[in-house]
């Protein structure tokens, strides 16, 4: 039996290199839109490198209308639309100098473009995620939480659902799962957790070339303004799921 490999992640704004790296190293890779928002979570903010140093990377934040505690993702209303312009303002602050800056900042510019008034905060970060899976020319099949047949359950319980209703065999994890997954709840159900160290694999490229080393968490327009598209592509092709 052929293995399939299953990665699953909250559908965060702008989301960092390590995000797209798991993606093409997954068969199917599930956006988990039904959720519960937080709202110090990498779904409505994101980090963007400063030209000074690590210590003073800024974030890039899309204001959101207060909501009950228990509010899904997928229910977080945007709070106005002139976030869009200042997130642009700041990448062109930040990145103008960076030698693939016109190309990155000329897409970003129609990816928001495609946005909607009426789109919830789930809704603006998966259409941005699939546009940039687009450009990126990723393969791997990308499913919203929301279209499969869920019950309530949570935590192991569901990624185990999501990865049994996909007919996946393993499990792609980050490394921070190994802290809080039960390996023993997924080999009862047949299922395997592979882990990935993306962190590592992305200094590895080093794509900044400068010391200190710098903060790999940061969006993936970090990376695209200092390689550009096809370095990312090329990149990305060397762990392409076999």
């Amino acid at each position: 039996m052929n293995n399939k490999l299953i990665a699953i992640h909250q559908p965060n704004y702008l989301p960092w290199m390590g995000y797209f790296l798991k993606m093409v190293m997954c068969d199917v890779f599930v956006l988990l839109d039904n959720v519960q928002f937080s709202t110090d979570s990498l779904t409505k903010r994101v980090r963007i490198a400063s030209n000074q140093s690590i210590s003073s990377d800024q974030w890039l934040s899309i204001p959101v209308i207060k909501a009950p505690l228990n509010t899904a993702i997928d229910k977080i209303t945007i709070d106005g639309n002139n976030w869009v312009d200042l997130h642009i303002a700041k990448l062109k602050q930040t990145y103008n100098r960076h030698p693939f800056y016109f190309e990155c900042i000329t897409i970003i510019r129609d990816i928001y473009t495609q946005l909607d008034r009426s789109d919830t905060l789930a809704d603006v970060n998966i259409k941005i995620i699939r546009l940039l899976a687009n450009y990126l020319e990723i393969k791997t099949t990308i499913v919203n939480a929301n279209d499969l047949n869920l019950i309530e359950i949570k935590s192991d319980m569901l990624l185990i659902s999501i990865v049994k209703q996909l007919a996946g065999n393993i499990y792609l994890s980050g490394q921070g799962g190994k802290n809080y997954q039960s390996q023993t709840l997924f080999n009862c159900e047949n299922i395997s957790i592979e882990y990935v160290d993306s962190m590592n694999v992305i200094k590895s490229y080093n794509y900044k070339q400068v010391i200190p080393t710098p903060n790999y968490g940061v969006s993936i327009i970090d990376m695209w303004m200092n390689v550009g598209l096809e370095g990312i592509k090329s990149f990305l092709s060397e762990h392409v799921k076999k």
